[in-house]
């Protein structure tokens, strides 16, 4: 969709991990433009390139992460049904995979989580790590929802990190921001 100052905006899916391992700012002429009666002189227009190397999953025995991927499989259901609940909105259908890589990637994807924690999961090699990782967050956010359900703000213990070393997952988070988050199915 182009916008009405000539500018567009464009929506990105990525379907590969990789690596940023260089980037730098490269100018790119661009043509002269205009009508007979004004004349746009060429100009240079700045981008971003980088050097990336793709990101490969470390091999692991799958049917060895199966039992921790069904656990975290109910985790996962049992925080949506806690948020569907939290605000009063109806739990929508929902297809996941049973692959646990993919399911992984799938939760990662839906949590509502700071973008920091989302580049830390996405950033993992091993599939057990991730599930590790989903696993104490999401234990995290249902003791949350599950104690504040009454309340209008959540106001999580600061004492007490999910993951050393990383700033606390939820401050303040209102009702309505949550039926937002719900509805929308984005950070």
């Amino acid at each position: 969709e182009t916008l009405q100052d000539g500018c567009m905006e464009l929506l990105t899916l990525g379907e590969e991990r990789f690596r940023l391992l260089e980037q730098r700012e490269v100018e790119v002429r661009l043509p002269q433009g205009g009508t007979a009666e004004f004349s746009i002189p060429s100009a240079y227009q700045s981008y971003l390139v980088g050097f990336v190397e793709r990101l490969e999953e470390e091999p692991c025995d799958r049917e060895s992460l199966q039992s921790a991927a069904n656990e975290v499989l109910g985790l996962f259901i049992h925080y949506l049904r806690c948020l569907a609940t939290y605000t009063d909105m109806p739990l929508p259908p929902i297809d996941l995979p049973n692959d646990p890589e993919l399911l992984t990637y799938f939760i990662g994807a839906l949590m509502k989580l700071p973008l920091e924690i989302k580049q830390n999961l996405l950033s993992a090699t091993r599939t057990q790590e991730r599930l590790e990782m989903e696993e104490k967050l999401l234990r995290y956010q249902i003791a949350q929802l599950e104690g504040y359900a009454g309340s209008e703000e959540w106001k999580p213990d600061p004492e007490t990190p999910i993951i050393p070393d990383t700033p606390q997952l939820i401050t303040r988070m209102r009702k309505e921001d949550w039926k937002r988050y719900f509805r929308d199915g984005r950070n």
